[in-house]
């Protein structure tokens, strides 16, 4: 796979892919062909298609801003994609649209969704970011959008979140936090006074991560996702 706009992803990517049959190869020679081949359909990469410009639309109208250009470009030319998808300790998941939008509604989805604040409040809880002061709370609500996540670690998530001014972070939900790590943690994004970092290298480190825990988890004895 290769794209000249994001050639740090795909390369990951490419990466990944040759390790999984790197290691699919082993599996046959430690247990079995059926067993080789649930290890592959666990860790390949899983390719959704690509974006309509009317479905980025959709995605604009819903979060009241507009999507950066790298990322409807990423979008447009390769559409969302999953790794270790079932897997809560080591995946990688840029939904697609669509899907994205599907929650919105859901009686286990704050109202808020897909918007920074609506993703903490759906994987903690409002009370947890009581903390938070109701103006910072809005400009997570309406400054930052997400669209994905990654798991490196049990219970905790990186979300993958794009702002009004077009840049993209890193932000890090961890379960075990209390209000106060929340006020502490938050308090830089609703000042705005984050850097913004490269799309391209962003998900590629997140690609290389799930690519370490898968093997891991081989090196674990577990073959499955």
């Amino acid at each position: 796979m290769s794209n000249v706009h994001f050639p740090q992803f795909t390369s990951a990517l490419d990466r990944h892919s040759v390790k999984v049959a790197e290691l699919r190869t082993q599996v046959v020679r430690i247990e079995d062909d059926e067993t080789a081949e649930d290890f592959e359909a666990a860790f390949s990469v899983t390719h959704h298609a690509q974006e309509t410009p009317d479905a980025v639309l959709l995605l604009e109208a819903r979060i009241g801003m507009r999507v950066p250009v790298p990322l409807k470009l990423f979008y447009e030319s390769l559409g969302g994609f999953e790794i270790l998808s079932d897997n809560r300790m080591g995946h990688v998941n840029l939904l697609g649209i669509e899907h994205l939008l599907s929650w919105t509604g859901r009686p286990d989805i704050d109202s808020a969704w897909p918007s920074l604040m609506g993703a903490l409040c759906t994987f903690g809880s409002r009370q947890e970011f009581g903390g938070l002061k109701a103006s910072s709370q809005e400009v997570l609500t309406k400054d930052y959008a997400v669209f994905g996540w990654a798991h490196h670690r049990y219970e905790d998530r990186t979300l993958l979140v794009f702002d009004r001014d077009g840049a993209f972070h890193n932000v890090v939900y961890e379960h075990d936090a209390g209000e106060e790590d929340w006020v502490a943690r938050y308090r830089p994004i609703c000042q705005k006074s984050l850097t913004g970092i490269d799309l391209d290298g962003m998900l590629a480190a997140h690609v290389a991560a799930a690519t370490r825990r898968m093997q891991k988890q081989f090196d674990e004895g577990e073959f499955l996702g």
